[in-house]
């Protein structure tokens, strides 16, 4: 990993997805770190200390919903932009992820371009 390049974190189950999110942004060269559920997300957070997150809503176990909770209670974390991504397009659901802290919404299937232009928005001042 290029300690010079932005870091985002991909908390996202499904690998077609994944693999998507990876491509994309190494190709505008950012560092992309992937896990697979919450749990896991959670411990990378904090051991990677990345530029932003890409939060999956639904995953098993661990939602994308206490993912958050648990990263805006966490004041080392909490000012780390949470970008959630779902292929849930509920009004209901989308308020709380904003409401929780995070700062977009993302439905899928999306497009690698618009999720890159997504990421360049919100992550923090290029290092």
């Amino acid at each position: 990993m290029n300690p010079n390049k932005p870091t985002v974190l991909s908390i996202e189950d499904e690998e077609i997805f994944q693999q998507l999110i990876t491509i994309s942004l190494e190709f505008h060269g950012m560092n992309v770190v992937q896990t697979r559920d919450g749990a896991s997300g959670l411990q990378a957070a904090r051991s990677h200390k990345p530029d932003l997150i890409l939060l999956d809503l639904l995953m098993p176990g661990m939602s994308g919903i206490d993912v958050c909770r648990a990263l805006m209670a966490d004041p080392q974390m909490r000012s780390i932009p949470v970008v959630m991504l779902s292929g849930s397009s509920d009004f209901e659901e989308i308020q709380m992820c904003l409401q929780l802290g995070a700062r977009e919404y993302v439905l899928k299937p999306f497009e690698p371009q618009k999720l890159t232009t997504v990421v360049l928005k919100h992550l923090p001042a290029l290092k």
